[in-house]
């Protein structure tokens, strides 16, 4: 009676540790989401990094970048919100688009413009500009309302 005792009492000391150290391992205080572990090849702090500036944005800040416990950003504004508002900045080399109706990338000045119903359309790499000759209308669209093409 006494073996089958021991034998109990160290299996469930046993299990007790091994408990303690798969729930601190586990841990997460104040009813946190648990994180999923990195991937290989991945970077760990790739969720720290600011999202892309959107055009005529300044680049944020290093105390914007990082979320250290503020607020959120007020959400954006209805579409109307910019009557009576400052030009936009010019394109590069006099393109109507900052924004490549291609796949979205800021225009490159150093690659050829395309005409559109008289204006000129931008594009950010020479992948781009055989997209908009196969497609003018989607893409000059869409360059003309300075966003990439759906």
């Amino acid at each position: 009676m006494t073996r089958y005792l021991v034998i109990f009492v160290v299996t469930f000391a046993i299990g007790a540790v091994i408990a303690v150290i798969l729930r601190t391992g586990g841990h997460h205080p104040y009813g946190e989401p648990p994180r999923p572990p990195p991937m290989a090849g991945m970077d760990p702090h790739g969720e720290h990094r600011p999202p892309p500036p959107e055009a005529g944005m300044p680049p944020p800040s290093h105390e914007q970048s990082h979320d250290h416990g503020a607020p959120p950003p007020p959400p954006p504004m209805d579409a109307h919100h910019d009557h009576g508002a400052p030009p936009a900045p010019a394109a590069p080399g006099g393109a109507v688009n900052t924004i490549c109706p291609g796949c979205g990338g800021p225009v490159d000045p150093k690659i050829p413009m395309a005409d559109y119903q008289g204006k000129k359309v931008g594009f950010n790499c020479k992948m781009c500009p055989p997209k908009f000759a196969a497609e003018p209308q989607k893409y000059g669209e869409a360059a003309l309302k300075n966003k990439a093409a759906e």
